[in-house]
Order: structure tokens, then C-alpha cells, then sequence
């Protein structure tokens, strides 16, 4: 069984730090990700073997240590197989990543409030209170 990794009204962010291995059609990449608790605490989760395949493996050498990345489409698994009869189970959860966009912040959310509304004026109104 696998959980999808897709669109959401709150997207994936993932902070990229490094790749430990790039082959012609995939990459295994180590990002970072947080999340808020209830009591709004931080906690931090480290992602160290996520395999970015297809497209998704194009234009992470232009990714810089520290850069935020919003996870598109991906996929998290732990599919287990089958060896000299024994079912195994990975030691880790298998994360694949189809797709990813640079994250670009959005300056009225880095504020926490909406931009302020355009006001026309007309500069010869002669009851303006200043």
C-alpha cells in the first residue's frame, strides 16, 4: 500500500539539502520538512533517501542547500517482497517525488495579512481633511 503525495490546499514544503546520488533517471535526495503541533510547537522530520524520478529529477542542480521546494506529486510506501519464501519489510519508508516547484513565498502571507486595498484620490479635492 502506498500514501499519494498530491494537491492539497495546504501544499508539501520541503527544505532541499543535499544530493547523495545521481544516476541518468533519478536522484536520491535528503530534504527537510516541519509541521505544528497543537500546542503550536515545531517539529522537524529529516527525509534522507528520496528518490525525485522522471521530471522530477530535472533542475535539482540549481537547487542550493537551505532552498524550499513545494512537493507536487509524489508517493510514500513500504511494499513489502518476497525472499527464498519469507515475506521482508523495508526498514524505511520508500519516497518517490514525479513532481516539484520552486517554493516562492507569497509576500501578504509572510506578513500574515492581506495586501492593503488600492485607494484612487483625485490630489485637486479641495474637502480633503488634509
Amino acid at each position: 500500500m502506498a500514501w499519494n503525495i498530491g494537491e492539497q490546499k495546504y501544499p508539501q514544503l520541503a527544505t532541499f539539502w543535499n544530493i547523495q546520488e545521481e544516476k541518468d533517471n533519478y536522484s536520491i535526495v535528503s530534504l527537510g520538512t516541519s509541521s505544528k503541533d497543537k500546542e503550536k510547537n515545531w517539529h522537524n522530520s529529516s527525509w534522507g533517501y528520496c528518490r525525485f524520478v522522471g521530471n522530477a529529477n530535472k533542475g535539482l542542480d540549481e537547487l542550493k542547500k537551505g532552498d524550499r521546494i513545494v512537493i507536487v506529486s509524489g508517493k510514500i510506501d513500504r511494499d513489502s517482497w518476497e525472499k527464498d519464501g519469507v515475506k521482508q519489510y523495508p526498514k524505511n519508508e520508500k519516497i518517490t517525488i514525479f513532481s516539484w516547484e520552486k517554493y516562492v513565498p507569497d509576500s501578504s502571507a509572510r506578513t500574515g495579512m492581506d495586501a492593503p486595498p488600492v485607494v484612487e484620490t483625485n490630489e485637486d479635492e479641495e474637502d480633503a481633511p488634509f
